[in-house]
């Protein structure tokens, strides 16, 4: 009788380029549960173009996190582009950055292809959703 092996699928942590505007973000986010670049990596200048950024980022394959939503939430076109993690000026910074952590830990790198989400204060909300 063959013994059969059970395989444990490894969750793949999402991988974030930080927009420039989102540094504050960051500061709560673990190297455990994403691993973080800044899009500067990948334009070699801090002020390039929206689409520029979402791009060079789609092209590395990491997923964007910016505050920039209203420009950014248009790039996703289906569900193999990565996807934006827009954040809302907080009010409580603090809870949003807590949000935002608590949210990593619980999807993997490809949970977040084809999708526009929201962080805030209030909570995680899909707003654009490919998959």
């Amino acid at each position: 009788m063959k013994k059969l092996i059970q395989v444990k699928r490894v969750k793949q942590k999402p991988k974030i380029a930080v927009d420039a505007d989102s540094t504050f973000l960051i500061a709560k986010i673990s190297k455990k549960n994403a691993k973080l670049r800044s899009v500067v990596d990948f334009t070699n200048s801090p002020a390039a173009e929206d689409k520029v950024v979402y791009t060079m980022a789609n092209k590395a394959n990491y997923h964007v996190l910016t505050g920039n939503i209203s420009d950014f939430f248009k790039f996703p076109k289906s569900k193999k582009d990565v996807g934006v993690i827009g954040h809302r000026n907080p009010i409580d910074s603090k809870s949003t950055q807590k949000e935002l952590a608590d949210f990593l830990k619980k999807v993997s790198h490809e949970d977040l292809f084809g999708k526009c989400i929201v962080v805030d204060h209030q909570g995680i909300k899909v707003i654009k959703n490919f998959s």
